[in-house]
């Protein structure tokens, strides 16, 4: 649940405020989780955080991890091992992992602004853009791939500050760099995100113009296509695609994924069960998260957990 940023949406996996812990588990125990996963079924795994590149155990790191995961797969080949990031640290681990038996990453690459970055993702050190920038063509040296990069679009109401505007130089990023995805998502409600409200959301026509249409070549008809189908896809398909509504164009050669959380997996008539806030949920149960605690839950706002790591 550690983790070397601050951004302002995270949230952390349902596990409450980031620390800066770098781990609890052991490798054993982590490992012998995924096991169990595997045996019954699963077949992705992906470490989160916090930020996993940030995890020690006594003289471990995430390698050792990630080499200690792989080795199942001698006796179950079908399951696949990802990782998302924050790209800070990508530059000293991306050969490493690779060897190790990482298949895929994904890297979030929230800004390119340095002083948006600084006052929404991490408060200390410049230059941390440029050390993401680097992680993400680290990883497609590496590759890791596919090489997805996520971005989470926001706009505050009130500083008039985001990174709206960014996308068609991030786009433009992310084909210099030759990654295989960008994916652009909406924010998600989650009870450490106070002032929510006060940030975009959902897809509308001024965040389309000032997106420029991602600085594709694409006509004024089949513009006007995507924005109405877009509007479609945010109000009425979002509840109605498992596990997720994805809409993606390629973008001269960059698939772009449009994602959104606008109505949850349910909709409103069907609340997640099992949450604390059945009504304000917008995930419903995408993925089965372990904490670093052990601590099984289906999804991410769950009131009840099972914790694994008592019973194993």
């Amino acid at each position: 649940d550690g983790c070397n940023f601050n951004c302002f949406f995270c949230h952390n996996e349902g596990q409450g405020y980031v620390t800066k812990s770098t781990g609890n588990m052991s490798i054993s125990e982590i490992t012998k989780l995924i096991e169990i996963a595997v045996r019954c079924g699963v077949r992705s795994i992906k470490l989160t955080g916090g930020e996993p590149l940030i995890y020690r155990y006594q003289n471990h790191d995430i390698v050792d991890l990630v080499a200690n995961i792989a080795n199942l797969k001698n006796h179950w080949h079908d399951f696949s091992l990802s990782l998302i990031t924050n790209g800070y640290l990508l530059t000293q681990y991306s050969e490493k992992l690779k060897e190790a038996g990482l298949d895929r990453i994904n890297i979030s690459l929230p800004t390119l602004n340095q002083s948006t970055f600084h006052k929404y993702i991490r408060q200390a050190e410049t230059g941390s853009v440029r050390r993401s920038i680097e992680g993400i063509s680290a990883a497609v040296s590496a590759g890791l791939s596919p090489v997805k990069v996520n971005t989470v679009i926001f706009y505050s109401s009130e500083t008039r500050q985001g990174n709206i505007a960014e996308i068609p130089a991030i786009v433009q990023t992310c084909k210099s760099i030759k990654v295989d995805e960008l994916r652009l998502y909406t924010l998600l409600w989650h009870p450490g995100f106070p002032n929510f409200k006060e940030f975009y959301q959902y897809w509308d026509s001024e965040v389309f113009s000032l997106m420029n249409f991602l600085d594709c070549e694409i006509s004024g008809d089949v513009k006007g296509k995507l924005l109405s189908s877009l509007r479609l896809f945010a109000k009425d398909w979002s509840s109605l695609v498992y596990p997720t509504a994805r809409m993606v164009i390629n973008c001269d050669g960059l698939p772009v994924a449009f994602e959104t959380m606008m109505l949850g997996r349910f909709g409103q008539d069907s609340p997640c069960v099992d949450c604390e806030h059945p009504n304000l949920c917008q995930e419903g149960p995408y993925a089965i998260r372990a904490s670093t605690q052990g601590e099984v839950r289906g999804c991410l706002l769950s009131k009840t957990s099972i914790n694994f790591l008592n019973a194993i």
